[in-house]
């Protein structure tokens, strides 16, 4: 840093480099626990965690925004700490409040039945998956056209995301089969 005092230096951990637990080892499953991400992931019957790196997708983005910022200031070189853990800390203010809001807790719905909306996770296509998030209108329609079934879209039995998940396991006995014709790359 005293050679190049204009050097931006972005530092990435999982629990920071000051913190109290900055010499603890961590995994992606740990920073998804510790924010309470796990709760309603996988089967009805038991949680399970998808190996997709989410714990720490919070935090890339976080070091990218800083340094981003910084060059694009064009201020003297910063040094930033990025730690994974408070980055997933952000997150879980949603898991308290969906815990402390009046009604019933949230339930696991099962694989790929997430909320608010359906279709969203992981599909099998005939190589491998494809990850798909719908939630706006248009991106329904523009999904049920994709599948070559646009009767889908203007069934008013599926028109909002709250009704959509609710009937998650007859859509995905529609789309399914159909995804399972054409590979990754054709989809």
């Amino acid at each position: 840093r005293a050679a190049h005092p204009n050097l931006h230096i972005v530092s990435l951990s999982w629990f920071g480099l000051s913190g109290p637990y900055r010499d603890h080892a961590a995994t992606d499953s740990v920073m998804r626990a510790l924010a309470g991400l796990i709760k309603n992931t996988g089967p009805v019957d038991h949680p399970a965690m998808m190996p997709d790196y989410q714990g720490f997708a919070p935090a890339g983005l976080n070091a990218f925004i800083a340094a981003l910022a910084s060059l694009w200031s064009g201020s003297a070189g910063r040094m930033f700490e990025i730690s994974a853990q408070e980055a997933n800390a952000v997150i879980s203010e949603y898991q308290a409040v969906i815990t402390f809001s009046p009604g019933p807790p949230e339930q696991r719905r099962g694989v790929n039945n997430w909320f608010p909306t359906f279709p969203m996770g992981c599909y099998r296509c005939k190589d491998g998956w494809l990850g798909i998030t719908v939630l706006t209108p248009d991106q329904w329609r523009n999904w049920c056209h994709l599948l070559g079934r646009p009767d889908i879209a203007e069934d008013p039995r599926f028109a909002t995301s709250p009704q959509r998940l609710e009937a998650a396991d007859e859509l995905e006995a529609i789309h399914g089969p159909i995804l399972l014709t054409r590979t990754t790359r054709e989809w």
